[in-house]
């Protein structure tokens, strides 16, 4: 367990290094197949969603404050954005709309309420999860009894 949370807080390290001025970080991929799917240097919601949850996990978790400082400038970096996009970075635009970044903000204002008690997150995840709704099929047809709560990942294309 010991060798776990320190590789853990290696990698959380990692991320507050990395983590801009402002709250949050940037597209990067500069060559290879994903320097296609984005300029390097954009910033949309779904390249910090992940970074934003694992601070604070791990602030939650361990009770770290330079993790838990860390997250609360990632959620209101977050703020500036509307449509959860550009989570999917492997396969996927920067730009498309991507259900795994509304999903991504959820699990960040989750844990940010758990870390912090501040209810300010709670209403970052209630946000969120209202932007996957158009992800999310809500209708019931009796023709279709699996399609009600199935999903699409994103709204345009892949590698894949």
């Amino acid at each position: 367990a010991r060798e776990a949370f320190a590789a853990l807080d290696a990698e959380i390290a990692g991320l507050r290094a990395s983590q801009q001025p402002d709250g949050g970080w940037r597209f990067g991929a500069k060559a290879g197949p994903q320097a296609s799917l984005g300029d390097a240097g954009d910033a949309v919601c779904g390249i910090a969603s992940h970074a934003a949850w694992m601070l604070l996990r791990h602030a939650r978790v361990t009770g770290d404050p330079r993790s838990r400082e860390a997250g609360r400038r990632a959620v209101a970096f977050l703020r500036r954005f509307h449509l959860p996009r550009g989570a999917s970075v492997w396969e996927c635009p920067i730009y498309e709309p991507d259900i795994l970044a509304a999903g991504w903000n959820v699990a960040a204002g989750v844990e940010g309420y758990l870390a912090t008690a501040d209810p300010a997150f709670v209403d970052e995840a209630r946000y969120w999860a209202e932007r996957a709704l158009p992800f999310v099929y809500l209708w019931d047809r009796p023709e279709r009894p699996a399609m009600r709560g199935a999903s699409i990942a994103t709204y345009g294309t892949t590698f894949y």
